[in-house]
């Protein structure tokens, strides 16, 4: 619990932060943009997570519409900086376009990030990995029915381990391996919910089929007793392989108002691979609010459930609790049952586009890092 208290100070700190910075920026108009017309603004700010630490993030984004008949488009640049010297660029973008006929999603970043990641070599634990990656993900649909788009997909990117010239053989990042992945198929999305942001009411889902191919090379192709006694890897065990396999990713979310301040929200996640995939492709952080690194698995299912409760004007709470299972786990330990329970606040910063902070303390029953502490900018999910 220790662990938390600097958190908590940071958290209490941007909170006042925030407060401050948005205090004197007047509501936003709600309207409608006409065709052609764009509108441009920049919210800048404190967060936290468990990744950055205490961090300050900057949001430079246009709005615009394409046409009269399509809904409003939006580009985005995102940086961000942690207290924990973490970083993060990317350009994002979301366009409707063709009466809504056509959308395209795209995200182009690079993060140069130090990470807890468990130690699946030596059985030490979480140990910190310093990583640079580039990434591209997006899909490119059309709209063949009502809220339902069709189309490609892809997630692209390239991590390199940030490796210690100095570090003993049993250094986690000088055993790991680089990863180039490509993920390229198919995408289906179907999104009714009543608000993109802090939506209320409706359901999304969105689907992705994908061929990848994953090269792994530099991490480790020996395993050592001590400092002068080392023994090759079994075949087939070395890291530094060329894995080729077929994703299904699905992600599926239902909100019901019961009253106009208060919803319940649900999510399900799921990553499948298939069995040529290594055991560690996926892990709990990437498909549920309250996990870390720590559990590894060749794929993982996750279901989610929240009730959010705003008492006035400006604050709300949120309580909530997750279920999550690696698929095929890298360790007969982390094969079981894991839970998130979820405590939260909520602070509206523009009532008239439901933007609120969100301050999430999680306490899951994992080993090494089972209380986490989220800072952010919407919701959960």
């Amino acid at each position: 619990m220790r662990k938390v208290v600097r958190p908590f100070v940071m958290g209490a700190l941007a909170v006042a932060v925030a407060g401050s910075l948005s205090a004197g920026v007047s509501a936003e108009e709600k309207k409608e943009l006409a065709a052609g017309e764009i509108k441009t603004i920049f919210p800048i700010g404190p967060m936290y997570d468990p990744d950055f630490d205490f961090a300050i993030v900057a949001l430079p984004t246009m709005l615009n519409k394409f046409d009269d008949k399509s809904s409003t488009s939006w580009t985005r640049i995102t940086a961000v900086y942690g207290s924990n010297d973490n970083k993060n660029i990317a350009l994002g973008n979301e366009w409707y376009f063709g009466e809504n006929k056509f959308k395209f999603r795209n995200y182009l970043g690079f993060n140069d990030v130090e990470i807890t990641q468990q130690d699946y070599f030596y059985k030490q634990g979480l140990q910190d990995v310093g990583t640079e990656t580039t990434s591209v993900w997006g899909n490119f649909s059309y709209q063949i029915l009502n809220d339902i788009y069709a189309g490609v997909s892809w997630d692209i990117s390239s991590t390199e381990m940030q490796r210690n010239t100095g570090g003993t053989y049993q250094t986690l990042v000088n055993n790991l391996p680089d990863n180039d992945v490509k993920n390229v198929g198919l995408y289906l999305n179907y999104d009714a919910r009543n608000h993109k942001m802090m939506p209320t009411d409706g359901m999304f889902l969105e689907a992705n089929l994908w061929k990848v191919k994953r090269e792994a090379t530099g991490g480790a192709d020996k395993f050592c007793i001590n400092a002068s006694t080392c023994y090759p890897l079994p075949a087939g065990k070395s890291p530094n392989q060329t894995y080729r396999y077929e994703t299904v990713k699905l992600d599926g979310r239902y909100y019901k108002s019961l009253d106009a301040e208060t919803t319940l929200a649900g999510r399900m996640s799921v990553v499948y691979n298939t069995d040529e995939a290594p055991n560690t492709a996926a892990v709990f952080s990437r498909i549920a609010q309250g996990f870390s690194r720590e559990v590894l698995g060749r794929g993982a299912v996750a279901l989610e459930g929240q009730y959010r409760r705003w008492f006035n004007s400006k604050w709300g709470a949120v309580g909530g609790l997750a279920i999550a299972k690696a698929l095929d786990a890298n360790s007969k330990d982390m094969d079981g049952l894991y839970y998130a329970g979820t405590l939260g606040l909520r602070y509206m910063l523009v009532p008239e586009s439901n933007l609120a902070l969100r301050i999430d303390l999680t306490q899951s029953n994992q080993e090494e890092e089972g209380t986490l502490l989220y800072f952010r900018v919407g919701e959960s999910f």
